[in-house]
């Protein structure tokens, strides 16, 4: 899984921000939150940062639920 995201992940930073707006920025919070280990959470996260970068009103959206990711995970804060 976390290479698919790291797939997705590249793709996306080089893709036009028109293609951007079909991703499901909610699908990648549930794989960052439901990530059965580090390197899955992190790959989203990675992915999560990207679409930022490139579609910021609608990644802020999402900031609270980001937050809910990773709360308790030190890697995140």
């Amino acid at each position: 899984m976390a290479l698919a995201l790291q797939a997705v992940q590249n793709i996306a930073a080089r893709a036009p921000v028109a293609w951007l707006t079909a991703v499901d920025v909610s699908l990648v919070l549930t794989c960052a939150k439901e990530a059965p280990d580090s390197a899955v959470r992190n790959a989203a996260l990675s992915l999560l940062e990207v679409l930022a970068l490139k579609l910021p009103d609608t990644t802020l959206k999402h900031v609270l639920e980001v937050s809910q990711c990773c709360k308790g995970n030190h890697i995140c804060c």
